[in-house]
């Protein structure tokens, strides 16, 4: 098994958590301010996985990290895990769920846009027919309706474009940093900024007033997270950030299956369409067919 390969199952794997998650979140974050809900899941998150590092010959790594270093690290906390996720949330008390499903779900076009200018990475006519195909497949499986954009969908859209970003600069510094310090750095630096924000916005009394119950939610989608974004990191340390991007899209037919197996929800014709369109576009764009045994030519050849 190639490097490349090896990258895909962790982003595959990626997709299988964020479906299962972003199920269990509709449940989770209920009664709960959700800059308290996603701040305390960063930070931990954050922890854990500063623990691996730290329990691990990966410690050797992070003495070795110079003071710009460090300033790349906290650029990547502030604008991945910290502002976006503030600007995520406060957008979704303002706009639909769906139009802020499709808006975040366009994050693969500004990756691949990014990536094609500062990681070089080549764009084949095929990997943008697929890029067509599964934009076109999203306004299908979410049944978006033209509509004007609202103050919440710019929020959105300024969070995707600081996600985009962010995974761009991630993915250039994995030529030197291993992906768990920067995913480390990316979710206790970014959780701690939320809290400022939190504390800033005297929000933080919600904390004390936490059920126990919920208590056992955050612990939960915490351990969630942690395998979301280890698998993530680690899988984008081996394949295209546009890729990896793209693949991240399949997350959203596991939810919507995960809720018409436990919730009864009916999926349209429309929706069933939409998301065989989506895994036929996934499959052209990592070019499965292709790469069976031979690893794809627009890989870096610096990753690997």
């Amino acid at each position: 098994m190639t490097n490349y390969h090896k990258g895909l199952l962790l982003v595959l794997g990626t997709a299988l958590v964020s479906g299962l998650s972003i199920f269990l979140n509709t449940f989770a974050v209920a009664g709960i301010d959700p800059n308290i809900f996603t701040g305390l899941k960063n930070i931990f998150v954050g922890l854990i996985i500063t623990g691996v590092v730290m329990l691990t010959w990966q410690r050797r790594e992070v003495r070795s990290l110079e003071r710009k270093d460090w300033f790349w690290l906290l650029v990547v906390g502030l604008i991945g895990g910290g502002v976006p996720f503030v600007l995520f949330f406060n957008g979704l008390v303002l706009t639909t769920g769906a139009k802020a499903g499709f808006i975040h779900k366009t994050l693969f076009i500004y990756v691949a846009f990014l990536a094609f200018f500062f990681l070089k990475e080549r764009l084949t006519k095929a990997v943008v027919l697929g890029f067509l195909a599964l934009t076109a497949s999203q306004i299908l499986f979410l049944q978006i309706q033209p509509a004007a954009l609202t103050r919440g969908d710019a929020f959105i859209l300024v969070a995707t474009l600081l996600w985009a970003i962010e995974l761009v600069i991630a993915k250039r510094l994995m030529n030197h940093i291993l992906p768990n310090i920067i995913a480390a750095s990316r979710m206790l630096f970014g959780g701690i900024f939320i809290g400022i924000y939190v504390v800033a916005t005297a929000q933080w009394q919600g904390i004390l007033t936490l059920s126990q119950p919920q208590v056992g939610w955050i612990a939960v989608t915490t351990l969630l997270l942690v395998g979301y974004v280890m698998t993530f990191y680690n899988g984008l340390r081996y394949v295209p950030a546009h890729v990896a991007s793209s693949v991240l899209a399949l997350g959203a037919p596991i939810t919507l299956l995960l809720q018409a197996v436990f919730q009864d929800k009916t999926v349209s014709a429309q929706q069933i369409v939409g998301m065989c369109l989506m895994t036929v576009s996934v499959l052209v764009i990592i070019r499965i067919l292709v790469t069976i045994w031979n690893k794809p030519s627009y890989v870096l050849a610096r990753d690997h």
